[in-house]
């Protein structure tokens, strides 16, 4: 295979498990969350942070060493949705972050409403989401050149 196929595999797998995590924490954030299931969901966030930056980092090679040129994605709308889109996700991601090491750090369970409140900046993630493999496929077929 060639590096360009190499490249997009690995990336492809990064932003799959980013919604896989996504996923993960949603299952883990609910109301009645604590001791190790916050550990757990702490551990996992940090995970995601590393996944995340693993996306930004490989998408990046894909434009220094992919066989397109940088000029197929910086000309492409649908590129900088999805970036922007990916983006938002980060962004959304901080909330929720923040809450689970409050949570950690305060050894008593949350809330009932500050848990309503991680579960709807999850539940946000998930709705932006969808937008980065549609702008992918999108832009893989030259639409928006």
């Amino acid at each position: 295979m060639t590096q360009d196929a190499w490249l997009a595999i690995a990336h492809h797998l990064v932003v799959f498990t980013v919604l896989a995590i996504i996923v993960l924490e949603w299952g883990l954030v609910r109301p009645g969350v604590q001791g190790d299931d916050v550990q757990r969901l702490v551990r996992v966030d940090r995970v995601y942070g590393m996944v995340a930056a693993a996306v930004f980092l490989i998408g990046l090679a894909r434009l220094q060493w992919g066989a397109k040129p940088w000029s197929f994605y910086t000309d492409n709308p649908f590129f900088w949705i999805k970036l922007a889109s990916f983006a938002a996700v980060g962004f959304i991601s901080i909330g929720p972050t923040r809450r689970y090491a409050r949570w950690a750090g305060a050894n008593a369970a949350p809330d009932d409403t500050d848990v309503a409140v991680a579960r709807r900046g999850l539940r946000l993630q998930l709705a932006v989401f969808p937008l980065i493999p549609i702008c992918a496929a999108l832009m893989a077929r030259g639409i928006g050149h």
